[in-house]
């Protein structure tokens, strides 16, 4: 839901660990099984990614 309720749509793992209160490695984790799953994308950016929602993942939140 953080993707949802963000003004940015883009965000890093590091702003969503903050968030959820998980470590940078540990939300990537998550980060990319949503990947693997169709519901967030990701770019590499610099030494980091930039994650954002699909619509499909936009979908699934609005149920």
């Amino acid at each position: 839901r953080e993707f949802v309720s963000s003004d940015d749509p883009v965000l890093s793992s590091p702003e969503i660990a903050e968030e959820f209160g998980f470590t940078s490695s540990g939300i990537y984790k998550r980060l990319q099984d949503l990947e693997s799953r169709g519901l967030v994308e990701s770019k590499k950016v610099g030494q980091g990614r930039a994650w954002w929602i699909t619509p499909k993942g936009r979908a699934m939140i609005e149920q």
